[in-house]
């Protein structure tokens, strides 16, 4: 198996372990800032491939409907947020990789 395919596994894993919607992005970005494969949503994006438009769109949704995240800074040139994960998110991330802890 290889990086790409365990991240899709742990994506899939996280999205059958919590009560709350999640969208695969909000589940991906969680699990990314939780293995620390990206920290900010540039680098995300990068990373994924995907619109920084997107990425932004998604990490507000997760802190401010959600509260997966906190956001910590905002850089007004590029847009870039930096980002790290409340206590739900670690929460979250941790029945990913501690399967057997209870939510």
């Amino acid at each position: 198996m290889n990086d790409q395919e365990i991240i899709l596994e742990l994506i899939d894993q996280l999205l059958k372990s919590v009560e709350t919607e999640l969208s695969p992005l909000s589940a991906a970005i969680i699990l990314a800032t939780d293995l620390n494969i990206a920290n900010d949503s540039r680098d995300f994006a990068k990373k994924f491939g995907l619109a920084h438009a997107l990425v932004i769109r998604e990490c507000v949704n997760l802190e401010e409907e959600v509260g997966a995240i906190s956001i910590v800074k905002r850089d007004d040139r590029t847009q870039r947020l930096y980002y790290q994960l409340t206590d739900l998110g670690k929460e979250w991330a941790n029945l990913v990789s501690n399967p057997n802890s209870a939510a």
